[in-house]
């Protein structure tokens, strides 16, 4: 008979870092969150793997940045006690900051797009962040006009204002270089194989080119291709192409897309780009949540549908990697996104019996 003590020790499970040094990426920068293969979808030959963002502890991907921009900006005491931070944001960088920055006694006023869902507002509220509410000035196509306002606001008061700028702050990328992307790299070795292209949107840049940097390396994926992913309006994809954007297309949703080029955005790293339009991806979410059971939001569905597209016309046995960037429940008060998802029960045969808030 085999030792007990022995057996009960091989079956301990691992213990992860606490959820309170989550706000202290000096000491732990374990997160750890899944990895999993998408079943259930139309991905040909292929298969596609997802990085369940959507389970960090405020539900996004900025779950992972936000401590990284604090941490920076302290150590070159921009950031010091008392001074307000004002970030733009389509909602999720601002909700990770605010369940940050009440413990550590900052303030946070977020300047957000005027259409953020009802969801997203709320989690604002809950975590004590200020909201400003900007709509798209025609006047001004070719800039973000609410990360002009927050730099406006810090450069006229420094000591009492900040702004950490997603856009163009190293720790942006550098949390995904050094954190999401090595994780990624070492959780494909227990799904057994690696993955031959990644589709990302490119909001900010930080997730694209991070994980882009720390997975297209010579000892690990150094012929890894990486499709960027747009929404219609926004002028990324002309870029890339190399066609001129104009000023009538400036239609781009917030939090996927962008209506200038950030710093953070390293476009040389891009091998393709794809348009997507809202329509497509919010009919993608439905079927990722009939199919498996999770629920991303809109931006997940730009990305899973490209995936799909590119797994569709492949040949030969290959793996797609996109992340679920966040939580679907927060846009579920958007009647689009909240009857995609009911049409994608129907043609699966079953009803969620959803109703999108009033």
């Amino acid at each position: 008979m085999e030792d007990v003590g022995h057996l009960a020790a091989q079956a301990r499970p691992t213990v992860r870092a606490s959820a309170r040094s989550f706000a202290q990426p000096e000491l732990s920068r374990s997160r750890w969150t899944p990895l999993v293969e998408l079943t259930g979808l139309d991905t040909g030959c292929c298969r596609i793997v997802a990085k369940l963002e959507n389970m960090n502890p405020t539900g996004s991907v900025k779950d992972r940045v936000a401590p990284h921009l604090i941490a920076d900006a302290e150590r070159e005491g921009r950031l010091t006690p008392g001074k307000t931070i004002v970030e733009a944001s389509s909602g999720n960088a601002t909700i990770a900051l605010g369940s940050l920055c009440r413990a550590k006694g900052y303030k946070v006023i977020a300047h957000v797009p005027a259409s953020m869902s009802q969801e997203k507002r709320a989690l604002h509220n809950a975590m004590g962040v200020e909201m400003r509410f900007f709509k798209p000035d025609p006047e001004r196509p070719f800039t973000n006009i609410r990360r002009d306002a927050a730099i406006e606001i810090a450069n006229q008061d420094p000591d009492k204002f900040i702004t950490l700028d997603q856009f163009s702050a190293p720790a942006n990328v550098n949390a995904h270089k050094n954190h999401t992307g090595v994780e990624i790299w070492n959780q494909l070795g227990e799904l057994g194989g690696s993955i031959h292209r990644l589709f990302a949107g490119a909001g900010t840049g930080g997730a694209l080119c991070g994980l882009g940097l720390a997975l297209k390396r010579e000892d690990r994926i150094p012929d890894l291709g990486i499709t960027m992913v747009d929404p219609e309006g926004s002028v990324l994809y002309n870029i890339v192409k190399g066609i001129d954007p104009t000023a009538d297309q400036m239609r781009a949703p917030d939090g996927l897309g962008e209506r200038f080029v950030p710093k953070n955005l390293d476009l040389s790293m891009v091998d393709d780009a794809e348009i997507i339009t809202r329509e497509d991806a919010v009919a993608t979410c439905g079927d990722l949540v009939t199919a498996t059971g999770i629920l991303g939001g809109p931006c997940t569905g730009y990305t899973l549908r490209s995936a799909l597209n590119w797994c569709q016309k492949q040949t030969t046995p290959k793996t797609a990697l996109v992340l679920v960037c966040d939580r679907g429940e927060n846009y579920l008060s958007d009647p689009m996104f909240a009857d995609a998802i009911e049409r994608a029960y129907a043609r699966a045969g079953q009803s969620p019996h959803l109703q999108a808030a009033v």
